[in-house]
């Protein structure tokens, strides 16, 4: 069965419900953003059928979970962006946080590219880079969404850390046993678990775990 995205307004509601009302300028960037991922997902592989079918419900919304944690200001780097989740609806949202987008696969850095000058995102930068290849400066905040496990994660970005860097992450079901598998890892990397947060898409019967380490 063919399942449809959110229209546009709904997923407006959907946003001011979780606490995130939208302004008329963060909308109209949105709204570009939408059209830039169909249009190019009709010619690269940026997402799947499924997810096609689900940008607004699913990935924008999900994406703007972590808003309730970040500061205006600072440097974040938005790790495996892909086709730009979470980083570029935080950065709609965010616009004087300086973003940077590490993404190796070629046409997808190519579309962010696109995107941020597109949407006009100033101080938005993508990294084609792997991570753990990558010197550069140390950022304040990391995004991790859809992309590995704590354990595998925090060791590719530890050398970009700051002391009090904050570390995102967005989890599923299997959080607590992540947790228990990265200990030793993170106890190596002097990371603190400092919070957990859930919220419930219910629109998609879906739970989301917002983890934050420091």
């Amino acid at each position: 069965m063919l399942v449809r995205d959110v229209p546009f307004e709904r997923f407006l509601k959907l946003s001011e419900r979780f606490g995130f009302p939208i302004n008329e300028t963060a909308e109209e960037k949105f709204k570009l953003y939408h059209s830039l991922l169909l249009e190019w997902g009709k010619k690269i592989n940026l997402y799947s059928q499924n997810d096609r079918n689900r940008l607004l419900s699913y990935h924008f919304l999900d994406s703007l979970l972590a808003l309730k944690f970040l500061p205006e200001t600072g440097d974040l780097a938005d790790i495996g962006s892909g086709a730009g989740f979470p980083g570029i609806p935080i950065k709609i949202m965010r616009p004087n946080l300086n973003l940077f987008l590490f993404e190796t696969r070629k046409k997808k850095a190519i579309f962010l590219s696109y995107v941020i000058k597109s949407l006009s995102l100033p101080e938005s930068t993508v990294i084609d880079k792997r991570v753990e290849d990558w010197e550069g400066k140390r950022f304040d905040i990391f995004t991790i969404r859809l992309l590995g496990k704590i354990k595998e994660v925090i060791p590719l970005i530890a050398h970009l850390r700051k002391e009090k860097s904050l570390v995102i992450f967005y989890k599923g079901r299997e959080w607590e046993r992540e947790i228990e598998e990265a200990e030793g890892v993170l106890k190596k990397f002097n990371l603190t678990f400092t919070g957990l947060h859930t919220f419930h898409l219910s629109h998609l019967k879906l739970t989301r775990k917002i983890l934050l380490f420091q």
